[in-house]
Parts: structure tokens; sequence; C-alpha cells
């Protein structure tokens, strides 16, 4: 079981991946600096932010940036910084910078007073971690504390469908941080089988579920939960995955019977 499936359920939370932004420095120049002026009122703050946010609907994400990083840094009202962290946050790290998106999402996520705007911070610095990048290795046991806290904290069920697969995964794993804990896991990914509503999610859990199994050689088990997520989704990374366990399963069997 390689880490390739649980990319495929990154994209399928509240704010997926929606642009193909730069680091150039030319490119981010391109965008109007925007100064926050010092007797601002709340209801300009507002305009700004909703300004900045539709920037960021319509994939101006230049302009979104240069409207949200002010707000950020210059304003004192918590409740438009957290909000306003939160997306310039989203932006870097879908740009992939996460060097500059964890500064915003850790100013996002502590932000209690804020709870959308804590629980998205968490959420990216959860998948900061889970995930690396070229700077730094994967820390699954960072990853757990802040995908923990989206589990308890949040009654959005994409957002806790999708702390509980990649908490599931990395258990699955082990490693950067963690033990390989099967038991863990299947604790993990059988709430998400049973109980999400979102096709992708399931059929992951289904499918990771299904190669525990496999592990452990219960095949009839594994097959439980292989099926289902080949009919769950149609995402192919899934189907693939889980149409090559149940090839393993049955070259096993062949192997057995004729043994």
């Amino acid at each position: 079981m390689t880490k390739k499936l649980a990319f495929i359920i990154l994209a399928s939370g509240s704010m997926a991946p929606i642009f193909g932004m730069t680091k150039a420095k030319e490119e981010q120049q391109a965008a109007t600096t925007v100064v926050i002026p010092k007797d601002m009122t709340l209801q300009e703050m507002n305009t700004q932010l909703s300004a900045a946010i539709k920037y960021y609907e319509s994939n101006d994400h230049k302009q979104a940036i240069a409207t949200l990083e002010p707000l950020v840094e210059q304003t004192n009202e918590l409740a438009i910084q957290a909000r306003a962290a939160r997306f310039a946050g989203a932006l870097w790290y879908y740009a992939g910078d996460f060097n500059k998106a964890r500064p915003y999402l850790e100013l996002a996520a502590n932000q209690s007073h804020t709870p959308s705007a804590a629980i998205d911070g968490e959420r990216f610095l959860g998948l900061i971690c889970y995930n690396g990048d070229k700077d730094n290795q994967p820390d699954y046991a960072a990853a757990t504390n802040h995908l923990k806290k989206i589990i308890h904290q949040t009654e959005r069920p994409e957002a806790q469908m999708e702390a509980l697969t990649i908490l599931g995964h990395m258990n699955l794993l082990g490693g950067h941080g963690i033990e390989q804990k099967f038991s863990a896991a299947v604790s993990y990914l059988e709430i998400v089988a049973k109980q999400s509503n979102l096709p992708i999610f399931q059929a992951t859990a289904n499918c990771y579920l299904g190669y525990i199994y496999y592990r452990y050689r219960q095949f009839d088990f594994a097959r439980l939960y292989l099926k289902p997520a080949i009919e769950q989704t149609h995402h192919l990374v899934v189907q693939t995955e889980a149409q090559k366990i149940l090839a393993k399963i049955k070259q096993k069997e062949s192997e057995r019977a004729s043994a």
C-alpha cells in the first residue's frame, strides 16, 4: 500500500485546490498593494475582507493575497484577522509554499473565538505535517495533534471524515513519529466507512480497511470492504488499488488451494 491513495482525498474537502498560483516575484508585484488605514471602521474592514474573498473565489489570487495580508498584519480586530489569515494561509498552501502558509494558519488555528477559521487552520496545518514538502519530512505525530482537534471541535462532517481518514492512513503506515497500529487505523476508518455521506472518503476508508484485512489474511473480510470501495467512487486511483488487492487475494487463495 503506497501513500498515493491519500492524495485524492485532499482535494475533496471544503477548500479544494483551486488555483495555479506561482511564486514568481514579478507576478506577486503585479497585484495592487492594499494599505489598511489606521482609522478604518469594523464595517470597512468587513468590506475589505469581503472583497478579498471575492478575489479568492474568482481565482484572482494575486489580488486576494495583496488584500488579505495587510488585513492580517495591520488590523487589531481579531475576528477579521483570523478570517483573513485562514484564507491567506489556504492560498499559500495551495501555491505549494508551506513556509509562507504556516504562520497564517497558526494564527487562524489559535483564534478559538472564530471557530471556523480555527478549524481550517488546524486542517491545513495537519495536511502540511501529513504530506511534508521539499524542506520538511512528514511529521505524523504533529499531524495527529492537529487532526484530532478537528474531530473534537467541529461538527463539519467533511472536515471530520477527512481527518479520520488521514488518521487511519497514518496509523496504517506508521513512521514519521508514530508507531504502525492497525487496530487504531481500523477504529478511525470504520467510522468513516459506516458514517460518511461523502463517497470519496467512504471508498478510501473501505480500500484501506480491505488492505488491512488482506494483511491479516482474513480474505473474506477484505472483500467486504474492497468491493464497495470499487462501487462507491469513480476515482480511478481508489478503484485500481482495490482491484489490485482483490487480485492478490485471488492469487493467495489459488496458491493455498494448490498447496
